[in-house]
């Protein structure tokens, strides 16, 4: 009897492909957050916007440079996995909450005290504030979302990526409707403003943890494991090669921002849009336009009836229409729905 080589090589192809769409299905889950504190605070206030976009900015810098922390651990957890070893699968993940707590710790410094990035990223003084309080509210929200990734590392080594996806996919139903809740405030609760999505994230982090701890501790999957053991004292030879794998991964982010100029290429492109919307500001022929504004390459503009006039909610949204025709996504915002905003490419 005779077996095609080619059929074992589908049936990985297969495997191989189902893994990583699951895993990029939960990616686009948290990916959405963002788009939802996005929408949320452009509808709250074109400077709720503008602050958020510098938060997040930050606030993903720093996560994802830790997170490539303990994502690097993947391999490591695998190869032990492969191997059936699973005890010391168990005593590798426990090993790795040192490493995890040395993230937080450093994380939440940051953000906690995040003035002098914004000093050297010259963001505007009137917006520092709402962007400090952002930030203070996250950076007890980066604790869990560490920790999570530990969940999902984890998983994704045993070959069980699928559970992680649905929590992120049901943590995504949650942040929505508490994101709009938390800053336009309701039912008792007064509007948060921008500190509103940032308490959503924050919830909803530590909501995703808790279903993970939960599910560690009931399935029966996780039992040859042996995960809650009593934490060991740090097995510094095991450390030592946590950091070989994980320090290069956290600092390729880094490097990658220093290196490409992202924050200076932000600034020039951002620049760039304003010049040729204030151009177009003066053109008869043109929707009216004016109030041209906004950090970097996030910028916002108002849609008027007329020349120094009422503003005009219903053109702006046509705009917004016409835009989306042709595959340009613009978002409106305001009070009267007049704002258009932009997140240059």
């Amino acid at each position: 009897m005779t077996v095609d080589p080619a059929t074992p090589r589908a049936s990985e192809r297969r495997l191989i492909a189902g893994h990583a769409g699951t895993v990029l299905v939960g990616q686009l889950a948290v990916m959405a957050f963002g788009v939802t504190d996005t929408i949320v605070a452009g509808r709250y206030a074109e400077g709720a916007l503008a602050a958020l976009s510098v938060g997040s900015a930050i606030f993903i810098s720093v996560f994802v440079s830790l997170m490539g922390l303990v994502q690097a651990l993947l391999p490591v957890w695998a190869e032990l996995h492969g191997g059936r070893r699973t005890t010391e699968v168990g005593r590798s993940v426990r090993q790795s909450l040192y490493v995890c707590a040395i993230a937080i710790v450093v994380g939440m410094a940051v953000l906690w005290m995040p003035a002098p990035l914004l000093r050297w990223t010259e963001v505007p003084a009137s917006m520092r504030g709402d962007v400090e309080r952002y930030l203070a509210i996250l950076a007890f929200a980066l604790p869990p979302a560490l920790l999570f990734r530990i969940f999902g590392t984890l998983n994704q080594s045993l070959g069980k990526p699928r559970l992680v996806t649905w929590l992120q996919l049901g943590a995504l139903v949650i942040k929505l409707p508490l994101s709009i809740w938390l800053t336009f405030g309701g039912a008792g609760v007064p509007a948060q403003g921008l500190a509103g999505c940032g308490w959503a994230t924050l919830v909803v982090n530590w909501t995703m943890l808790a279903c993970a701890v939960v599910v560690l501790r009931r399935e029966s999957f996780y039992a040859p494991y042996d995960l809650w053991r009593r934490l060991e004292a740090p097995d510094w030879r095991a450390l030592a090669q946590f950091a070989r794998l994980g320090v290069p991964a956290a600092l390729a982010v880094l490097d990658v921002i220093a290196e490409e100029r992202l924050m200076e290429r932000a600034d020039a492109q951002g620049a760039r849009i304003r010049g040729r919307l204030a151009a177009m500001s003066q053109r008869n022929d043109l929707v009216p336009i004016a109030n041209i504004r906004g950090p970097g390459a996030m910028i916002g503009f108002d849609i008027l009836r007329s020349r120094d006039g009422d503003p005009d909610g219903a053109e702006a949204k046509a705009v917004t229409g016409r835009a989306l025709e042709k595959g340009l996504i613009l978002l409106s915002c305001g009070v009267y729905g007049e704002t258009i905003r932009l997140l240059a490419p």
